[in-house]
């Protein structure tokens, strides 16, 4: 707080700031409000998709394309592996190299 009759309490009250506001300043702020109030694609998408049906059948089609996907990457050898072996080969680097009936090139 300034104590009274401080001198630049006339010179600030005496201050104006010429303002012109453009001709078209409340058509564009209606506008934009207008465009803000519209969903985006993506809101769009997301009220679309979380729907009950849209949403189980995206799911069932991506649970069987993983299982599509993860099929054909599964050879004869390793579904007849042991687990303690694979479990020792994803721990040390070296259990390949000292494992028995492991196949080297």
């Amino acid at each position: 707080m300034t104590p009274p009759g401080d001198p630049l309490d006339d010179l600030m009250a005496s201050w104006k700031v010429p303002a012109a506001v453009p001709e078209q300043f409340a058509a564009d702020v209606h506008a934009r409000l207008a465009r803000a109030a519209l969903p985006s694609p993506w809101e769009e998408f997301a009220a679309l998709l979380f729907r009950p049906l849209p949403l189980s059948a995206a799911t069932a089609a991506a649970l069987a394309a993983g299982v599509l996907a993860a099929l054909p990457s599964r050879s004869l050898a390793d579904t007849q592996s042991d687990p303690g072996t694979d479990y020792l080969r994803s721990i040390s680097p070296f259990a390949s190299t000292s494992l028995p009936g492991d196949r080297h090139p």
